[in-house]
């Protein structure tokens, strides 16, 4: 399920996601399985001061949030 044609993921990596997604898509019947970056723009301050932990803590608490709404995730 690689969308960007732009960017070559790795292949093991992108069997992995391929497979975790079809399990959840094999029991659940409507999915909207999205990718978020964090700090990614190389010329922004969220990039210059990303803090790991800080980044942690933030998708923890998004993880949180969504509760049981959320019914996999892959981080990377």
């Amino acid at each position: 399920y690689n969308t960007n044609p732009g960017y070559e993921m790795d292949p093991q990596l992108l069997t992995h996601f391929n497979q975790h997604l079809d399990s959840l898509f094999g029991v659940y019947s409507k999915l909207l399985p999205f990718r978020m970056d964090f700090a990614y723009r190389k010329n922004t301050l969220s990039y210059r001061c990303a803090c790991r932990y800080a980044m942690c803590a933030e998708i923890l608490r998004l993880i949180n949030e969504v509760g049981e709404k959320l019914v996999g995730y892959a981080w990377v």
